[in-house]
Protein backbone atom coordinates (compact mmCIF):
# COMPACT_ATOMS: atom_id res chain seq x y z
CA UNK A 1 0.00 0.00 0.00
CA UNK A 2 1.63 3.36 -0.61
CA UNK A 3 1.84 5.76 1.87
CA UNK A 4 2.35 8.66 -0.71
CA UNK A 5 -0.90 9.72 -3.21
CA UNK A 6 -2.47 12.97 -4.85
CA UNK A 7 -5.34 13.66 -3.03
CA UNK A 8 -7.51 17.34 -2.16
CA UNK A 9 -7.12 19.45 0.72
CA UNK A 10 -10.33 19.05 3.21
CA UNK A 11 -10.16 22.92 3.28
CA UNK A 12 -9.72 24.81 0.45
CA UNK A 13 -9.70 21.68 -2.00
CA UNK A 14 -6.48 22.19 -3.47
CA UNK A 15 -4.52 19.27 -5.08
CA UNK A 16 -1.79 17.81 -3.40
CA UNK A 17 0.55 16.20 -5.02
CA UNK A 18 2.76 13.11 -3.38
CA UNK A 19 0.52 14.22 -0.16
CA UNK A 20 1.26 11.78 3.14
CA UNK A 21 -1.80 9.09 3.69
CA UNK A 22 -2.80 10.83 6.63
CA UNK A 23 -2.21 14.57 5.87
CA UNK A 24 -5.99 16.25 5.34
CA UNK A 25 -4.59 19.99 4.50
CA UNK A 26 -1.68 21.69 2.33
CA UNK A 27 0.69 23.29 3.77
CA UNK A 28 -1.47 26.63 2.75
CA UNK A 29 -4.50 25.84 5.18
CA UNK A 30 -2.74 23.32 8.24
CA UNK A 31 -1.45 26.82 10.08
CA UNK A 32 -5.23 28.19 9.82
CA UNK A 33 -7.17 24.78 11.03
CA UNK A 34 -4.43 23.91 13.95
CA UNK A 35 -5.17 27.81 15.04
CA UNK A 36 -8.97 27.51 14.62
CA UNK A 37 -8.88 23.84 16.77
CA UNK A 38 -6.67 25.96 19.24
CA UNK A 39 -9.31 28.75 19.79
CA UNK A 40 -12.07 25.94 20.30
CA UNK A 41 -10.00 24.60 22.51
CA UNK A 42 -9.15 27.07 24.85
CA UNK A 43 -12.72 28.08 24.81
CA UNK A 44 -14.11 24.73 26.07
CA UNK A 45 -10.99 24.74 28.75
CA UNK A 46 -12.56 28.00 29.66
CA UNK A 47 -16.15 26.62 29.85
CA UNK A 48 -14.90 24.07 32.00
CA UNK A 49 -12.97 26.21 33.84
CA UNK A 50 -16.17 28.24 34.75
CA UNK A 51 -18.06 24.81 34.86
CA UNK A 52 -16.03 23.76 38.03
CA UNK A 53 -16.12 27.30 39.80
CA UNK A 54 -20.07 26.98 39.90
CA UNK A 55 -19.65 23.38 41.58
CA UNK A 56 -17.25 24.55 44.45
CA UNK A 57 -19.73 27.43 44.99
CA UNK A 58 -22.62 24.83 44.79
CA UNK A 59 -20.82 22.30 47.05
CA UNK A 60 -19.74 25.58 49.68
CA UNK A 61 -23.72 26.60 49.05
CA UNK A 62 -24.68 23.02 50.16
CA UNK A 63 -21.97 22.95 53.14
CA UNK A 64 -24.19 25.62 54.58
CA UNK A 65 -27.54 24.55 54.16
CA UNK A 66 -28.41 27.14 51.37
CA UNK A 67 -29.25 27.24 48.05
CA UNK A 68 -26.96 28.57 45.72
CA UNK A 69 -28.57 31.63 44.23
CA UNK A 70 -29.31 32.50 47.95
CA UNK A 71 -25.42 31.84 48.42
CA UNK A 72 -24.42 33.53 46.27
CA UNK A 73 -26.78 36.61 47.02
CA UNK A 74 -24.69 36.68 50.51
CA UNK A 75 -21.79 36.64 49.54
CA UNK A 76 -21.48 39.12 46.27
CA UNK A 77 -20.37 42.50 46.83
CA UNK A 78 -22.61 45.12 46.99
CA UNK A 79 -23.35 46.81 44.29
CA UNK A 80 -23.00 50.39 44.80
Amino acid sequence: MPKYSDRPCARCGKMMLHAYCSQRYCKACAPLVRSDDAIISRAKQRSKRAMSEIARVERAARAEGKTYGYYVALHEPQKG
